[in-house]
């Protein structure tokens, strides 16, 4: 079934052609509908296979609906020539009934361009053998050889005919509980091997890993002692993980940490340490696994949980950092946790602090808003120099505070202030939408006003509210000379048109135009929906840069607009407490970033807290993780704790490793220019920074490795 497409069957699949809105209702939303086999509840994916073969909006959208009208949809990018897999998770409980799943539709929304893709497949996936492969290697490695022939049995048994898919994705489930009490009892007896002081098992793992309270997740093997590895200027950190008996509450267990020091008595700062409280999650994007509890807040307004209940885990979050000024060396100390009632572990760790230092300023871009709420009250500029300070983060809202009002525009001097800790991004002023410009005042919702200005007429749409365009140059003429005299041109630039749809960009144009004819050394960066990055748009005069999806972010693209003299940024709206990875959520501020040549990275908040107030309690927080509908802290990457305190998350935690792993392939980027090092280092620097990946989907070991080979390079290049 298609609306406003045309389809076209070829050898390698099924040409579909989305054209260019004309305006009319049939091309605003050119869609193509399959109908999905009855069978869909028995598979775990929808599996899409797409190439882009003609336009340049390599940008595309799904949604896939049941018979109630139950949904869920994403927008999806594809780079022009590159076949992409889609795996799509249909097991979403509460979202839709997977058992009357119906259509599933490829289309766009209002689109600027044509788009040419050749559909090669659309089929039904089980995940059941990749899981059985996993659990089966995980059994055999803990020594369950017959459980272990059991699970990799279950494939077969469903090609055989012998097993449903349903029956053996319940048989799988019920072998991954079993496993996940035989993995903690195989760790309580490890444990008492190498801590026989404490009641309680004990192991630890960085900052990538994600074990969740009731045992859920990967968990490293037990050690005697553990290492972590840093440069001068960077803080990492360690999660360690303690496991209550199966009979006995744990009361009072704290946490605390050691001096460390060199052989010749240098000390490190002192390890920052803290209990991770839990949030719960009650509605997800993702299948009914995705439920439950999870540990997120680092509780930095303690060192104790009260009571820890049996057989539950407790995390705890223990950071280093190393100064500027840190000597290089190998410090030594311990970290330990203690209890009223089931004794204690002192756990050996071994601190590298390399001979190099991380710049002050972040070698990426970053972008952000930070959002008021009841909790926050009266310390959101106190969280501004947080973010930055401690984060890394540029810390100034994209929106100026007030997308539909007035702009709030901080004093010169803050930016001068913030420039001393890191700042390398502010933005000038957020020129609005030319509907939010419209409708400013109005009491019109977002939506409602995008509905009023599509009934404008096409000549009416080619101009940018006078008002708002008169406004804009009266606040530039003002602040561009503030900014000049105060040398902060440099980092200085308009982001504006929040995720523009092409009926605006004639109306952007206009206003771009005209600032430019008084202001000709503006920068103005955008979030428009103009995937070609101007190449085939209006767009290409009146704006500087482009800042598209991650998802839809073309190397090939970005690297022509490069040619053009363009930047090319991505941006995030959700790395997700139940869905993205530790190690994705770094790599894409890290090895991703440099690996895809970013020159930015923006993320529209990070303090989007609603109605939640501020977490006194651990390590059930009761802080509601929920950003906006199934996006669990999409937008929120920090907590406000009790008077007065900013708690960040392990995923806040992430961005920031991020943006210092960002710091250290730059680093190396710069050796080789100075030519330091003897050939044979600068070769392996090279075939380092080569083996960078630009997609999604990096693991935790590939990262560790990445980091550690990165750092190695660096303390003999920087000898």
């Amino acid at each position: 079934m298609k609306c406003g497409a045309t389809v076209k069957s070829l050898p390698a699949g099924l040409q579909i052609t989305l054209p260019k809105s004309d305006g009319t209702l049939e091309t605003r939303w050119p869609t193509v509908t399959f109908r999905l086999p009855d069978n869909v509840a028995d598979y775990d994916n929808i599996v899409l296979e797409m190439t882009l073969t003609g336009g340049v909006a390599g940008k595309f959208s799904y949604i896939v609906r049941d018979a109630g009208d139950g949904r869920f949809y994403s927008t999806c990018g594809v780079e022009s020539g590159l076949q992409k897999k889609y795996e799509i998770d249909c097991q979403r409980p509460g979202v839709v009934d997977v058992d009357k799943l119906r259509t599933f539709a490829v289309y766009q929304s209002n689109p600027s361009h044509e788009s040419v893709f050749v559909v090669h497949s659309l089929s039904l996936h089980s995940t059941i053998p990749a899981q059985a492969a996993k659990l089966a290697a995980a059994y055999r490695q803990a020594g369950n050889a017959v459980l272990a022939d059991l699970v990799a049995a279950l494939p077969e048994q469903v090609r055989s005919g012998a097993l449903s898919l349903t029956a053996a994705r319940t048989q799988l489930q019920a072998l991954a509980q079993q496993y996940d009490a035989e993995k903690l009892s195989l760790w309580r007896e490890k444990s008492r091997g190498f801590y026989p002081q404490a009641r309680f098992a004990v192991s630890a793992q960085d900052d990538m890993a994600k074990l969740r309270p009731g045992g859920e997740g990967e968990l490293a093997p037990v050690s005697p002692s553990y290492e972590v590895q840093l440069a001068r200027n960077e803080r990492e950190g360690m999660q360690i993980f303690a496991l209550a008996p199966l009979d006995t509450p744990v009361q009072n267990l704290s946490i605390r940490a050691e001096k460390f020091c060199t052989a010749d008595g240098a000390e490190l700062p002192t390890p920052e340490v803290a209990p991770i409280g839990t949030v719960k999650v009650v509605a997800s994007k993702g299948d009914a696994a995705k439920l439950g509890e999870y540990f997120d807040p680092i509780c930095e307004f303690t060192n104790t949980v009260p009571e820890l209940s049996p057989g539950r885990i407790q995390a705890f979050h223990c950071r280093f950092r190393a100064l500027p000024d840190t000597p290089p060396g190998v410090y030594s100390g311990h970290i330990v946790l203690e209890s009223d009632n089931c004794g204690s572990a002192q756990i050996p760790l071994t601190v590298t602090v390399w001979n190099f230092a991380l710049p002050v300023t972040a070698t990426l871009r970053t972008a952000t808003s930070v959002y008021g709420s009841p909790a926050m009250g009266k310390h959101r500029n106190a969280f501004m120099t947080y973010l930055l300070q401690e984060y890394r983060i540029n810390p100034f809202s994209i929106y100026s505070d007030a997308a539909y009002g007035e702009p709030a525009l901080p004093p010169v001097t803050e930016y001068l202030q913030a420039r001393k800790i890191g700042l390398n991004f502010l933005p000038i002023v957020y020129l609005k939408l030319p509907r939010q410009a419209l409708h400013t005042n109005s009491g019109l919702q977002p939506a409602e006003s995008k509905a009023a200005w599509d009934k404008l007429t096409t000549e009416q749409q080619r101009v940018y509210p006078a008002e708002w365009k008169q406004r804009y140059h009266e606040i530039l003429r003002q602040r561009l000379p503030e900014l000049k005299a105060a040398g902060l041109m440099d980092i200085a630039y308009c982001y504006g048109f929040d995720e523009a749809s092409a009926s605006e960009w004639p109306a952007i144009v206009d206003l771009a135009s005209s600032l430019r004819k008084e202001f000709p050394e503006l920068r103005i960066i955008s979030t428009a929906y103009d995937y070609s990055y101007g190449a085939d748009s209006i767009l290409n005069e009146a704006l500087d840069g482009w800042i598209p999806y991650i998802t839809h972010y073309s190397r090939k693209d970005a690297a022509a607009a490069r040619q053009r003299g363009k930047e090319v940024w991505y941006y995030t709206t959700e790395m997700n407490i139940d869905r993205d990875s530790l190690a994705d959520i770094r790599a894409s501020l890290g090895s991703r970033a440099y690996a895809a040549r970013v020159d930015g990275w923006l993320v529209w908040t990070v303090s989007r807290w609603c109605k939640n107030q501020p977490i006194t309690t651990v390590p059930a927080t009761g802080w509601n993780p929920e950003s906006f509908p199934g996006s669990n802290g999409g937008g929120s990457y920090f907590c406000m704790g009790p008077e007065g305190r900013f708690l960040p998350t392990i995923r806040a935690e992430a961005i920031r490793d991020g943006i210092e792993d960002h710091a250290y392939f730059t680093l190396l980027t710069q050796a080789l220019s100075k030519n330091l090092g003897s050939p044979e280092l600068r070769q392996k620097a090279a075939a380092l920074l080569q083996s960078l990946s630009p997609q999604a989907g990096v693991s935790a070991d590939e990262l560790r490795l990445l980091r550690k080979q990165a750092g190695t390079l660096l303390e003999e290049l920087y000898k």
